[in-house]
Parts: structure tokens; C-alpha cells; sequence
């Protein structure tokens, strides 16, 4: 009998030993609902500042550290636990610092004899290093450095995201491609760090103009994208007219004042596009040729895409016009207002298409 007890002691210390060497904290808790903890292990200590007593003194201690947004998932859904004896997660912890820490936990319903609960046991670990790493490979993935803003990728994602739900709602989309003008010379003048210090001073502006459900990103360089969910039919100009606005005032850049001005280019689903590569590509169009003409923002227009698939069929048929006989030539007299004289003349070359008329000239 000695020596079972003794036997029985040794593999209590050894236990003891493994639980206190372990970097998880063993604890076990009611299952009757309150998930008031009955044992928790000495290593809650290290991972959390807390003593195991802590735990064990009041059933609302737990819950009352687990983060704000975590808690209700973490205490509100018993049916997994319950239905299949076993359930997993992640939550933020408030430690004794203040600070909140990522554990993981697994429990497991130890039953009775008569097969009904007698408690929870489980296993909780700090795995706060795994989520910042987590987080960090998120953030490069589909964030910028620089700015912070949303990057090229995520943009697409969001744009499908955005035009999938329009679809269903028969919502418009507009998709605004930003780009500043001057912006080289501005950088070649003052240095790429203090280019990408007014980079980063755009991007916070632009933040600030956006309606809540619009996303800005920075698709590199010089070059952002404003996705609008449209609720209204004003709401791409108006969000045009802010972006303009707010870009009017100088920035100082090292107390230097900068002006700078910016080319949008604006592309709407679904009139310009059913799908992300075709709005982009539109926007883009549309950008360039506010940014050529100076005209700080251009609605996407088919006739002025010189690679829009129809321009390119005009420009073949263009070819065989003259054996047609489509094109016909026009003179139109330039006349001296002073003597009314004709003076001289200009040759119009004019297209008579078969399906556009004279509207392709």
C-alpha cells in the first residue's frame, strides 16, 4: 500500500513537473454555463501576469479580460462545445499590463459516469507572435509600405467584391484612376524622399474625403484608385469636386510649399464595363486623356479609345473606304469679312460610313 502511494505521489510531482515545464497553461472549468474555472495552471502566470488564483476567485474574471469584440463568440456560442464534446479558437486576452495577447485555445467536455458533463478541460496558449506574423505577411500582401493605403491587388479584389454586389442590387459602380500631374518633376527637383513624403500627404487626404463605403489605394508611383459604390447619381461628381478641392491647397513639404494638381479618369459599371479588367482599362483611358488635355477629370467615352475595338474596325474599313466609294471631298470657302472676297479654301474629307453616316468623318 506504501509503495502504491508513494508510486502514486511521484507520478503526481511528475505531472506537476510537465505542467509547470509546459509553455500551455492546463486549466479546467464548470460546464454548467458559467465556465467558472475550478484549476488553472501556475504557468497562467507567466503568459498573463496573473496568478492562477485570480482565475479561480470569481467566475466573471475571464470573460471580463477577454476583448470586447471577442466575448460574445467566445461565451455566446455553447453549441459546438456541447454538440460535439470538443471546440477550438483564437481570442485577445487583456494581460496584467494592460496590452491584449492572442490565445488559442482547445477544450474537451470530460463527462461522468451517467454520461452527463462534470467539466471542461482545456488548453490555452499564447500565440500572439504567430498573429502579428500573420498580420504582418496580410499586411504586405495587400497593403503599401509607404501609405498604408490598399494596394494594386487588393483593389481587384475589392472592385469584384463591389461589382458582384452591384450586379445582384442593379447598383452603378464608378472607378475613379488618379494620377498627379507634375509629379516627376516634382521628384526629380526635391529628392524621392521628399516625394514620397507629399505621397503619403495625397493619400491622407484623400482619406479624408471618401464616403463610407469607398475605398482608395495606391496603385504605385503617383497613381491612385477611388472605387464608389454609388447610392446616388451625383455621388462620383461630387467625390470628383472634393478630390480636386482638397488637393488646391499647397503642401508643405520640409515647411516648403508644393502645388499640385491631378488628372481623374472615370469609368462606370456597368455602362463602361461589366467586368475589373475592362473598368480599369476604361479608367485608365479616361485618365490619360484628362491628364493630355488638361482638363483634371474625363468620363470614359468609347470614341475618344484609341483602343476601343470599334476605332480599331474604323480604322480597317477605313482602308477599303476609297475603293467603296465612301469618302467624298467637300470645299469650304474661307471669305475676308472686311471685302468680301473669298480669299481661299479648306478641303473637307468626308466618310459617308454604311452604318455611321457621316457622324465617323
Amino acid at each position: 500500500m506504501q509503495k502504491a502511494n508513494l508510486s502514486l505521489r511521484q507520478s503526481n510531482d511528475r505531472l506537476s513537473q510537465l505542467l509547470e515545464a509546459t509553455p500551455v497553461c492546463i486549466y479546467t472549468c464548470e460546464a454548467d454555463g458559467t465556465y467558472g474555472v475550478r484549476f488553472m495552471g501556475n504557468s497562467a502566470y507567466e503568459i498573463t501576469g496573473y496568478t492562477p488564483e485570480m482565475f479561480t476567485a470569481t467566475s466573471s474574471f475571464w470573460p471580463e479580460h477577454i476583448h470586447p469584440d471577442d466575448v460574445n463568440r467566445v461565451f455566446g456560442d455553447k453549441t459546438a462545445l456541447f454538440e460535439t464534446g470538443r471546440h477550438e479558437d483564437t481570442y485577445r486576452f487583456q494581460v496584467a499590463d494592460g496590452s491584449y495577447k492572442w490565445f488559442q485555445y482547445f477544450t474537451q467536455i470530460i463527462k461522468k459516469l451517467d454520461g452527463h458533463p462534470d467539466c471542461i478541460i482545456g488548453v490555452w496558449a499564447d500565440v500572439t507572435k504567430q498573429k502579428q506574423a500573420e498580420e504582418k505577411i496580410h499586411s504586405l500582401a495587400y497593403y503599401g509600405d509607404l501609405t498604408g493605403l490598399p494596394n494594386r491587388v487588393l483593389l481587384h479584389d475589392r472592385l469584384e467584391e463591389t461589382v458582384q454586389f452591384a450586379k445582384k442590387k442593379n447598383r452603378p459602380v464608378a472607378l475613379l484612376m488618379m494620377d498627379l500631374d507634375r509629379f516627376r518633376e516634382i521628384n526629380d527637383t526635391l529628392g524621392h524622399h521628399r516625394g514620397d513624403v507629399l505621397i503619403k500627404e495625397v493619400a491622407a487626404r484623400l482619406e479624408g474625403v471618401l464616403f463610407e463605403n469607398d475605398l482608395v489605394a495606391r496603385m504605385g508611383g503617383d497613381e491612385f484608385a477611388l472605387i464608389a459604390p454609388l447610392s446616388e447619381s451625383d455621388h462620383a461628381g461630387t467625390l470628383v469636386n472634393k478630390i480636386l478641392k482638397v488637393l488646391e491647397a499647397p503642401f508643405f513639404i520640409e515647411k516648403m510649399p508644393v502645388s499640385i494638381e491631378a488628372s481623374i479618369g472615370i469609368s462606370y459599371f456597368p455602362d463602361h464595363g461589366l467586368d475589373v479588367k475592362s473598368l480599369i482599362q476604361h479608367a485608365d483611358v479616361a485618365m490619360y486623356i484628362a491628364k493630355e488635355k488638361k482638363q483634371g477629370y474625363v468620363i470614359y467615352d468609347s470614341t475618344r479609345d484609341k483602343h476601343d475595338p470599334r476605332h480599331l474596325a474604323l480604322m480597317s474599313e477605313l482602308r477599303s473606304a476609297i475603293e467603296k466609294d465612301e469618302l467624298a471631298l467637300h470645299y469650304q470657302p474661307k471669305i475676308d469679312l472686311k471685302t468680301k472676297q473669298v480669299i481661299g479654301l479648306e478641303a473637307l474629307l468626308r466618310w459617308k460610313h454604311p452604318e455611321w453616316g457621316h457622324d465617323s468623318d
